[in-house]
């Protein structure tokens, strides 16, 4: 068998486009569902985007799971009614798949967190690893912020290699060995997926960005691969 997954990130604003979700399992969703910058221009409230993302949920055919971005404020989040936050936690959501979550926000969209923020929602995922993972169970990692790589993603040429990402991040994969790992926030890498090590394990590492794409896992090897929407 093998288990499709549909995945998304940094949307600021407007659902993912559409995807066939036959055969699908979930949605991820990898955090930035809207722009915080936008939100009090012209009467918009964090009610009215959230309802554009409960309708667009309540129209999916299978769950929907998302982890934070910064732009994901409390007071957005309060309003979310069809999509689950599982940042901190983990989600089965096949007979031996496991979705890890990581995600924060601040009280304002431009916060960004520091390293002691994410260890701290990192140590929550490893506590609940310990308890729900089986013998045959595979993991994937759903993150808006990357962990680190050793061998470092391009970036554009303002900018540092690794920038926007988390070491505490990079730990966690080394630590539970996820056959996936599905990522946002740094948007000079949206569309690109690579192969990448951490501890000795090597994990498919995928940048969806607003446009999506398909993660498929096989139930039997554990091994990952993209497709295109």
């Amino acid at each position: 068998m093998v288990y499709r997954l549909l995945c998304c990130s940094d949307s600021h604003g407007d659902p993912p486009p559409h995807a066939d979700e036959r055969e699908v399992v979930v949605w991820l969703h990898g955090g930035d569902l809207v722009d915080g910058s936008r939100v009090g221009r012209a009467g918009t409230t964090w009610q009215a985007a959230a309802r554009v993302w409960n309708e667009w949920a309540a129209a999916r055919t299978v769950p929907v799971l998302l982890t934070p971005g910064n732009h994901d404020t409390p007071a957005f989040r309060q309003h979310l009614l069809r999509l689950r936050d599982i940042s901190g936690g983990v989600h089965r959501i096949a007979a031996n798949l496991l979705i890890a979550g990581i995600g924060w926000s601040g009280e304002r969209f431009y916060e960004l967190p520091l390293e002691a923020d994410l260890d701290a929602v990192c140590d929550q995922v490893r506590r609940h690893i310990r308890r729900e993972r089986r013998a045959d169970d595979h993991v994937a990692l759903l993150t808006h912020y990357p962990p680190h790589a050793n061998d470092p993603w391009p970036a554009a040429p303002s900018a540092l290699p690794n920038r926007g990402t988390f070491r505490c991040v990079t730990a966690l994969v080394a630590e539970i060995a996820p056959v996936a790992v599905v990522q946002g926030h740094v948007h000079d890498w949206f569309g690109m997926h690579r192969r990448c090590e951490f501890g000795g394990h090597r994990s498919l590492v995928i940048n969806p960005g607003p446009r999506g794409c398909k993660l498929l896992v096989d139930a039997a090897t554990g091994q990952a691969s993209v497709e295109a929407l």
